[in-house]
């Protein structure tokens, strides 16, 4: 995979697929339109406000006379899933470094008795 060839993590490349080709941040509420490409509800609504027909993707172009918007949970599943590893990760990374702190003051105060 192209992805994993730039050294990113599984959670980095999770992170990277769940983005809106709209506004570039992580998807919230995604929707699929006609052609399957997905985007943010609300992105996608502003993309189209004021159209009554002629709706374009703003991804491939491809266009429909009337609007279709489908909530995409499969989507919405991933990225929640994406921002609990995330938090995850923080939490534990957190952890470590006060667990090491707590060690290294530990070794501090040892080696100070001594002297």
């Amino acid at each position: 995979m192209a992805l994993e060839k730039r050294g990113l993590t599984p959670v980095e490349i999770l992170r990277d697929e769940a983005r809106c080709s709209i506004c570039l941040g992580i998807f919230q509420d995604p929707v699929s339109i006609h052609c399957g490409h997905s985007f943010c509800r609300s992105c996608i609504t502003r993309t189209w406000e004021g159209l009554t027909t002629n709706f374009s993707c703003p991804q491939c172009r491809e266009t429909k006379s009337h609007k279709t918007l489908r909530p995409n949970w499969e989507l919405a599943n991933m990225v929640e899933l994406a921002n609990v590893i995330e938090a995850a990760k923080s939490l534990n990374l957190q952890q470590v470094r006060e667990v090491e702190g707590g060690e290294n003051l530990r070794g501090q105060k040892l080696q100070s008795r001594r002297l």
